[in-house]
């Protein structure tokens, strides 16, 4: 009779587990569905968190491991950066060389993909206190279909090749969880990053195009290029980039459209000071991510995302 008992309660524990992972799976999946579609949503609320370079302080940036860690701790999106071997795959790495990354020396654009596979990346950010790791330089289509599913992308570094970006999410299937950005004006980004047909694929809504801008006081450049893009209905999300201050003629989130606004907070250079280390060191509300509460951001991407999102959660906008 004992064991009859121990049987029957071992298998209802086992079945409680297994409905329970599945509830939690299907939660997660939920909730990964009410964030995209809050992303494209008139809610100004809701403040995603964008892990620069994918959570870097778990492994080493921009791999497959870095983007586990950034979904297992809830955050809302990843941003990653491309680079072209001389093969013609894509693959994840923000600088242009396996320098920093490795513990080789070479341009990307020079190795083959199976050259590439040969290294063994470095942890965290690398350089000289990098510990070497068995990770693998990932695929973009590995990486893409990594987060599909599961968390959003903004791709960087991939404004020479956005045809290319356009075909591969396609590929996967993952149009709507993905957000291209890049630099320069309108007559630029039309022509010659995307060409006429694969800036229909933005033009529908198929696609979210964010144009950085970078803007601050008495910039008639800055505010020159923002009125240029504000022009263009198809665009509903900005990345600023602002050293010194963002004033409200320069503020995208002013606009009557009411734009997302995306800002940074790695280095105090992108956000007039207010930065993660200030936020972390300091406090959050005076000092760093108030600011960009403050000018209407409801995009942060930082290198800190857990004090981010805790913090975020206490003053009601996560």
């Amino acid at each position: 009779m004992k064991n009859n008992i121990a049987t029957r309660l071992a298998i209802g524990g086992m079945l409680a587990a297994f409905a329970f992972a599945a509830t939690t799976a299907a939660a997660a999946e939920r909730s990964f569905a009410e964030r995209k579609a809050l992303f494209r949503s008139a809610d100004r609320n809701y403040v995603f968190v964008a892990l620069h370079r994918a959570s870097w302080r778990d492994a080493p940036e921009n791999s497959i491991p870095a983007i586990e860690a950034a979904i297992a701790m809830g955050a809302d999106m990843v941003e990653i950066d491309v680079k072209r071997t001389k093969d013609g795959v894509y693959v994840l790495s923000h600088d242009q060389t396996v320098d920093r990354c490795t513990d080789a020396t070479g341009k990307i654009s020079e190795m083959t993909f199976e050259e590439l596979g040969r290294l063994n990346l470095k942890s965290g950010q690398g350089g000289r206190w990098g510990r070497p790791t068995d990770v693998k330089y990932p695929t973009l289509e590995e990486a893409l279909r990594t987060t599909k599913g599961r968390i959003m992308v903004n791709l960087d570094h991939c404004w020479n090749f956005q045809p290319d970006m356009i075909e591969m999410c396609r590929k996967v299937g993952v149009q709507d969880e993905v957000i291209l950005k890049g630099g320069g004006g309108v007559k630029r980004v039309k022509e010659r990053d995307f060409g006429a047909e694969p800036w229909k694929a933005v033009e529908s809504g198929e696609f979210v195009y964010m144009p950085i801008v970078a803007i601050d006081e008495n910039d008639a450049q800055g505010l020159r290029k923002l009125r240029e893009w504000s022009e263009i209905p198809c665009v509903k999300v900005y990345e600023i980039v602002a050293k010194k201050d963002l004033p409200d003629e320069g503020n995208p989130a002013k606009l009557a459209s009411k734009p997302r606004l995306w800002i940074n907070t790695m280095w105090g250079s992108l956000c007039a000071g207010h930065d993660d280390n200030a936020s972390v060191k300091g406090d959050p509300a005076k000092d760093g991510w108030g600011w960009a509460l403050d000018k209407g951001a409801t995009v942060i991407q930082t290198d800190n995302p857990r004090p981010l999102i805790k913090w975020l959660e206490s003053v009601g906008r996560r």
